[in-house]
């Protein structure tokens, strides 16, 4: 930084510049002197950095030039980078072969689906871009072995890149992702890097966060769903992490108790970090008969570190999507949560689960631990499940004016 104001060119103040355009994603330097650049190139300190940096100079040279280039290099390497682009150039589908793609820091907002049309495509580097989605087309491309999407606005992870089972490298660092889907261990069998870091990954601990398939599998190998089987648990999960909720942990002992009782098993939770609390519904994912859930609300997760992650909408799909090996044998989901009912209708139905129970509006500490004493207890003694959720209303029914709007059954 002491140099940025020097007036001169120097190969100290060029490797300065230069890296600060990288760090604050803005475009790089133009280099409008072939001379100086081949100096820099030679500096033994610098140059090897520029290298590795910007294999090769930008020099002003318009969109035209690079596709000639691209179009005369026999290996099929074309460098789009920094020309401000919002779509592929129809003459890049003019080209024999297109081995090599470079559109990093243009302003794509997509991989588009005629990116399939690059049936040769080895290598995609398009970092920079404000990218919030990959075209699932992308999976038809057989010999894609290295992408490149750091520092983007990917939201959730590009699903439709597991379906390139050739990818050996994938570098996602510094985007939005919060899960990363564990059908990747068995959908990239040849991945050798993944990069997450700088994400606000919640199911993975951050020595996972950049690593190889087969150290993911290694790490993981204790979280492997448990078989199909006659015997069904109830999965109960607490959530109060400012501990708001004094009712909360006789909830879980109330379900805990009526569940040993009808002779079935509970698993209960209370305050998990996110990792465990993704690692347990992966495991017991085939034998949950319920997941239940209690908590004020469902707006964040804490990580293992403590830092707390925001939930957004979308967030809790897509958890349930990036766990899925065979599709959920839950039956009954129940969030006795305040204001689930949108997420109800817009996360978890039909897509994961065919029956789930929420609240449209807030609801009480003691209404919730009500609710919760008179379902599992109907349920517990041989009522039907739509019985048992009436019976749980009635109950309610006695402490509010609104009985008919505290539960919703979607």
């Amino acid at each position: 930084p002491e140099w940025d104001e020097t007036p001169q060119w120097h190969p100290t103040t060029v490797s300065v510049r230069w890296r600060n355009a990288h760090v604050e994603n803005t475009m790089p330097a133009v280099i409008t002197d072939p001379s100086a650049w081949d100096m820099y190139l030679k500096d033994p300190q610098i140059g090897p950095f520029l290298k590795e940096l910007y294999p090769e100079p930008h020099t002003g040279e318009d969109l035209g030039q690079r596709l000639r280039a691209g179009l005369a290099d026999p290996d099929g390497n074309f460098d789009l980078s920094g020309l401000e682009l919002t779509s592929l150039p129809p003459e890049l589908f003019e080209a024999k072969t297109v081995k090599a793609l470079d559109i990093s820091q243009n302003n794509f907002e997509t991989i588009p689906a005629d990116i399939a049309r690059l049936t040769d495509l080895e290598v995609l580097v398009a970092h920079n871009n404000p990218i919030h989605s990959v075209h699932a087309d992308i999976g038809q491309l057989e010999h894609l072995r290295a992408v490149m999407l750091h520092q983007c606005d990917l939201p959730k992870f590009p699903h439709a890149l597991l379906r390139c089972r050739s990818l050996q490298n994938l570098q996602l660092e510094g985007n939005r992702i919060k899960w990363i889907p564990m059908q990747i261990t068995q959908a990239l069998p040849s991945l050798d890097q993944l990069d997450v870091r700088n994400n606000p990954v919640l199911n993975l601990p951050a020595d996972l966060h950049q690593c190889s398939v087969a150290r993911l599998i290694e790490a993981t190998a204790d979280w492997e769903p448990i078989p199909r089987s006659e015997q069904q648990v109830v999965l109960a999960i607490g959530l109060d992490y400012d501990e708001t909720l004094p009712n909360l942990n006789r909830e879980l002992e109330v379900i805990q108790k009526a569940i040993i009782g009808a002779g079935l098993q509970c698993v209960d939770l209370y305050n998990p970090d996110s990792v465990n609390l993704f690692r347990t519904i992966y495991q017991f994912q085939h034998i949950t008969a319920i997941l239940h859930i209690g908590a004020f609300h469902l707006h964040e997760l804490r990580r293992p570190d403590t830092s707390r992650v925001p939930l957004e909408p979308g967030d809790l799909m897509e958890m349930f999507r990036c766990m899925r090996s065979e599709g959920f044998n839950t039956q009954l989901v129940v969030l006795n949560v305040c204001d689930t009912e949108p997420m109800i209708n817009d996360e978890l139905l039909p897509d994961h689960f065919n029956l789930v129970i929420g609240m449209p509006g807030k609801v009480s500490d003691d209404m919730a631990l009500a609710f919760s004493e008179e379902f599992y207890r109907a349920l517990a003694s041989g009522e039907r499940l739509g019985d048992a959720f009436e019976l749980a209303r009635i109950k309610l029914g006695g402490e509010t004016e609104t009985n008919d709007q505290n539960t919703v059954v979607a």
